[in-house]
């Protein structure tokens, strides 16, 4: 089998989280993908990911479908790819759910990266929201 190159490894790992959306029926899973990019670019990934902490955890409205956004794109910053994470980081990245304290964990560290980190794990999430949103889109 040929190695995957980084945007095919983006392509296949986006694809299935949409069908884990899909199987888990989160009707808002495509709508929060969209607007991914806008907040990114607006708030930077920090504000991004921690709006969709507080979406998921936070207050009587929690909802499953940000849980399903935070944990798609914390589990891509912590593959492969992203080499320079620290293993305690891509191993707690490495969970199919997350409790409150562990994504506040996760967040946590995200909030501690150098210049350098943040810029790259933000346009490496740029990258693999287009192909989220791509494949979300063709789904509904």
């Amino acid at each position: 089998m040929a190695r995957l190159d980084i945007d095919q490894k983006r392509a296949l790992a986006a694809l299935n989280f949409v069908k884990k959306a899909e199987e888990k029926n989160m009707d808002m899973y495509g709508s929060h993908v969209e607007s991914l990019p806008m907040m990114m670019h607006n708030s930077g990934l920090r504000n991004t990911l921690s709006f969709a902490v507080l979406k998921a955890y936070k207050g009587k409205n929690k909802s499953k479908d940000w849980e399903y956004v935070f944990l798609c794109l914390i589990k891509w910053l912590g593959i492969e790819p992203m080499a320079f994470f620290n293993a305690d980081f891509r191993t707690k990245a490495n969970k199919e759910t997350l409790t409150e304290d562990e994504a506040e964990a996760l967040l946590k560290l995200v909030l501690n990266w150098g210049n350098e980190e943040y810029r790259f794990a933000t346009q490496e999430t740029f990258a693999f929201v287009n192909w989220l949103r791509k494949l979300a889109k063709n789904n509904d």
